[in-house]
């Protein structure tokens, strides 16, 4: 199997919802064979959206649960309702910069059975941490199904029910929730690839001059890995369309 789906979620909130179509079009553009999904935690899909029908997925809220943590867990389970693909997790506010990035992926044995976690944390970090993150971390419609148990849409929501606590604190549930999850279902899974990342491939919100020649350089000869986003998207529109106007695109790839 070596069809991938690059697959990101979030709610309304304007941080995170203007991200939607700059993330969909930008990943379209950089991996034109790969299936790009967005899942939309909403009651309905936006007139604004509709264009992008064929990428977003809406998933109705599950009543008295946060709708970001349904955004942070259901782009773990809902692939295993799509066609078969290995499921690259992303962030709605991180954009991958190179293409090559598949390239990694692509030398990995026995992919359809793996659980992939492509992190700057070391395995040993991660054990003291009891954490993988989520993004980049890659897994196949079967690895969903056999390890985390789901098949239909009735699993999912009782598998977002399942793993949801309530918690006095500013988001009033544990925010790396998700990450935690993960580490305790793959920690000692037969098929776990740790894939250490450098710490420089990254350039981070408004730490970057975006106008610097040697930062199109980086982001051209594909030194970057991906760009996490100054938020919100409308007060940075600049800095990010810039940054990423930088990617070597493949031609000729249309719009929406």
């Amino acid at each position: 199997m070596s069809n991938y789906r690059f697959i990101t979620a979030c709610n309304t909130k304007k941080t995170y919802y203007e991200f939607i179509r700059p993330w969909i079009n930008h990943h379209i553009k950089l991996f034109p064979n790969s299936d790009i999904k967005c899942i939309l935690v909403s009651e309905e899909i936006p007139e604004e959206l509709k264009d992008l029908s064929n990428h977003l997925i809406l998933f109705k809220p599950i009543e008295n649960i946060s709708t970001a943590y349904q955004s942070q867990l259901v782009r773990l389970v809902y692939p295993v309702l799509l066609d078969d693909a290995l499921n690259i997790i992303c962030d709605i506010d991180l954009f991958a910069m190179s293409k090559e990035i598949l390239t990694i992926f692509n030398h990995i044995p026995n992919k359809e059975k793996s659980f992939i976690n492509y992190g700057k944390l070391s395995m040993r970090e991660c054990e003291i941490e009891k954490e993988f993150a989520m993004c980049y971390s890659i897994l196949s419609n079967q690895v969903i199904e056999e390890k985390l148990e789901v098949k239909t849409l009735e699993d999912i929501i009782l598998f977002l029910k399942n793993n949801y606590a309530n918690k006095d604190n500013e988001y009033g549930y544990e925010w790396f929730g998700d990450q935690k999850i993960l580490y305790n279902i793959f920690r000692e899974y037969e098929w776990l690839v740790k894939l250490e990342r450098p710490n420089n491939d990254r350039l981070d919100r408004d730490s970057y001059d975006y106008k610097n020649l040697l930062v199109k350089n980086i982001i051209e000869t594909n030194c970057i890995a991906d760009l996490h986003a100054a938020r919100p998207y409308s007060e940075h529109k600049e800095r990010i369309d810039t940054t990423l106007s930088y990617c070597d695109y493949p031609e000729e790839i249309k719009i929406i």
